[in-house]
């Protein structure tokens, strides 16, 4: 899914945690290796993302870009 920035959101039925689908929260941005990136919307703690996705050798950076709209 995208939105009007052009940015890819990815889908409620690839989460796992049950929080991601309450509404509130952040969207976290995450670059990877090839150049693309993805953003995850309604993250509860995003300090504590980050440290955890900062852990997989295939991402490069991770951004809060903004309060999740849904």
């Amino acid at each position: 899914m995208s939105n009007y920035k052009g940015d890819f959101y990815v889908g409620d039925e690839f989460r796992t945690n049950p929080k991601s689908r309450v509404p509130g929260g952040y969207d976290v941005k995450v670059f990877l290796v090839d150049g693309s990136s993805k953003v995850y919307s309604r993250i509860k703690n995003p300090e504590a993302y980050k440290k955890i996705v900062m852990r997989d050798p295939e991402v490069t950076d991770c951004q809060v870009i903004g309060e999740s709209k849904s």
